[in-house]
Order: C-alpha cells, then structure tokens, then sequence
C-alpha cells in the first residue's frame, strides 16, 4: 500500500501518546513493507528520516468571547487552514498515495483530508480525542449557528474559501481507539458507515509471567500529564488516607510526568500540607525507554483521571509489566481494566473507594497475584503492538479492496 499520514504533531515532536502512536503506525507499516510518508507542522527537529516532510503551517486558535473578535480569528485560520490545504495537494500530486490517513487536525486544520477528497483519493480518520469533531464542525460552519443572523452572515464571508472546500469531506471510513469514542462522535452527529473500533497497541513487550518482578507492596505510582483534568491531586489525597485511615505509613508515591508549572507547585504544597515529603517522588517527564523499569518497581498503578479517557493507554502498560491498577471510571477505562479481574474501577473522584481498593492490593498477596496475571493476560490478547497493526493492516486492506 501507498499511505500519506497527516498529522499535526510528529516525534521526536509530540504532545502525548496520540503522536507516538502515530509513529508507531507509520514504522509498523513501513516495516510489513508498505510505502508511507509523513506530512506534518514545521518544527527545529534536524535529521528526520527522509519519508517525513515538516511542512505545514501552525495554526493557533486565540479565544475570546466577543463574536467580531471571534470572527477576525475564524478569518485568520482560515487562511491559515487554506495554505495546509495546498501544501497538501502539492504533496498528494507528488507522493499519489492510495490512500490519505489523517490523524490528528490540532493547529493544522484538515487540509489533507480536503486535498485527498478533492482527488478523488480514500481518506481514513483515526480518532484519538475529539478535535475531529471540532475541525468538522469548524470547517461545516456550524459554529455560526449559535450567532445572530448577521454575524452568520459575515462568518460565512469570511470562511468562504473553508465552506467551499468542505464539500471534499468524506468520513466515510474512522478507526477509533475505543467504543467510549465512537459513541461520543455518534452523540455529535458525526456516524461512519464503515467505522472500526481498533484498541490502541503499547509500545513495550508484555512480560512472561516467569519474568515478574516482585516489588515492595507498599510502591504506588502515578504516571500521566501533571494538568487538573488527569488527578494527580487525588492520587496524593489517596496516600494521604491509606496513612491516616488504613495505617499503612509506609505507603509512597512515585509521580511520573511533566505538565503545567503552577499545577506541580501546588501537588507539592499538598505534599508538604499532608506531612508526606518523605512518601513522594516527582520523577519529571521521562522518555518511553526509561519507563519498563519504573513500572517493574511498583505494585499498583493510581489513575485517578477526573476527564472522559479516550482509551488509557498508560492502565495497559501498567499492566504488560505486572502492575495492577486502581482507576476512576471514566470514558473507555472500563474496556482496558475489567473491574475485579484486571485491578478495580471506582467511581471519579471517589478518594475514599480508590484507597481502600489500594489498601486491599497492599495488604492481599493473593488478590494482587491473580489480578496481575490476568491484567497481563488481557493486555497480551488484546492491547499489543501486533495485534493493533494486524488489524490496522487489515482494516485498510478492507477499505482499498
């Protein structure tokens, strides 16, 4: 197969684990012997590979509340969107892919998918979170509904080049990395005919059973983005109350991410208010090779997200090295841990639940043996690398005849 990926982010540039599944694809399908280039925002990374091409333009959103404002941006993107859209088209024109995989439209707008429409080419969408269902939002000028009918008026003068160029948009064929995802798109309006749910694949080798590590019971680790929405408060408030309620005192907590500055300050705070300086690590942002051995040393993994997860590629990791989560019930966690088999699954924000379902793994060598197998069981049947390009490979194989 031949294959552009559109993407805003690319690694060594990246913004989460959506990018670097991304790369993942690509190298994946490079490797199985497919021809696939790369076409994303410009960025100082030197020495990329030769199939990858830093070439469109960062488009910025710059919110405000009032609608002429608003306007004079919606104006500025999209002309920003229009430039993508020919960088596009040029590189369509020149690569002649059979088909355009259009990932993340972050900053970049959907100008490949529009220039793979506009040649008649087959695009696929694969969803990670819902910026998707924004840029089609932005690009079919619904937004406008909202306004009075002048400003509706204007908003389509001035996104007349977008609204026209909308008429390429086919979402006909989407790969979401979860159920939880294609419902929230279904709730949008936004149904493919021809949709595939393909969980997301971890990057790292499951472990043998024979290879388990045994680590200290009272290790807790939480891994992920140190912003609000991702709770690493709560994993704090967690430890707080395993030593104040369950008498666990030598439970700690390794905290592995970077994220905002003002955010970590005050996690540190509550460590220092909750008298646990001496219970809690921050490790910092840590690169992907460095984290099989964080994740061998700890017991249970804490993932206390207060958003709706998209997938909760972290939980399977976790578990591909023997690590039994305790997880807040939120968007597609449950199809990655099945509650009282693979870890617990509590209700958001429920401290008091998530710590004594820490405390039962602390304190029950059986339970958290029988839990770690079968958490690593599921991740080898259904979350590896293999098996999610199988059925990528499979999936475009299907949608190109």
């Amino acid at each position: 197969m031949k294959l552009l990926v559109v993407v805003s982010h690319y690694p060594p540039e990246f913004a989460g684990g959506y990018e670097l599944r991304c790369a993942e694809t690509v190298t994946a399908l490079r490797e199985a012997g497919h021809e696939v280039r790369v076409l994303t925002r410009r960025a100082t990374i030197q020495d990329d590979a030769p199939y990858v091409h830093r070439l469109l333009k960062p488009v910025v959103w710059h919110d405000t509340s009032h609608w002429l404002y608003k306007l004079w941006v919606v104006r500025r993107r999209t002309v920003g969107f229009m430039r993508n859209y020919a960088i596009a088209l040029r590189m369509i024109d020149q690569f002649r892919p059979q088909a355009v995989l259009q990932w993340s439209p972050t900053h970049i707008g959907l100008g490949g998918a529009l220039a793979a429409g506009r040649r008649g080419i087959t695009v696929v969408y694969f969803v990670g979170d819902m910026s998707l269902a924004n840029y089609l939002q932005l690009s079919g000028g619904e937004w406008l509904n909202r306004y009075p009918r002048f400003a509706r008026w204007i908003g389509r003068v001035v996104q007349a080049e977008l609204l026209r160029a909308s008429r390429y948009l086919d979402t006909q064929y989407m790969v979401f990395n979860s159920f939880f995802s294609q419902n929230a798109y279904a709730q949008r309006g936004i149904c493919s005919p021809n949709a595939r749910v393909i969980h997301n694949g971890i990057r790292y080798r499951v472990l043998e059973q024979r290879e388990l590590p045994v680590p200290n019971r009272f290790n807790l680790l939480y891994v992920g983005r140190l912003v609000e929405d991702k709770g690493a408060h709560v994993a704090i408030e967690v430890l707080s109350r395993l030593h104040r309620e369950h008498q666990l005192t030598q439970a700690r907590l390794t905290i592995v991410g970077g994220g905002e500055t003002d955010y970590e300050q005050r996690l540190r705070a509550q460590v220092i208010q909750a008298g646990l300086e001496q219970h809690v690590r921050f490790l910092g942002k840590r690169l992907p090779e460095e984290m099989p051995a964080i994740y061998q040393n700890h017991r249970v993994l804490l993932f206390p997200v207060l958003l709706e997860e998209s997938f909760g590629l972290v939980l399977a990791e976790a578990m591909a090295h023997g690590v039994t989560p305790v997880a807040s019930l939120s968007g597609a966690v449950p199809e990655v841990v099945r509650d009282g088999l693979d870890g617990f699954v509590v209700a958001k924000e429920d401290v008091a639940q998530m710590a004594q379902r820490t405390a039962q793994l602390i304190r029950d060598d059986r339970l958290w043996q029988t839990m770690r197998l079968s958490g690593l069981e599921h991740v080898r049947t259904h979350f590896t690398r293999e098996v999610y390009v199988c059925r990528v490979v499979g999936y475009l194989r299907q949608v190109l005849g």
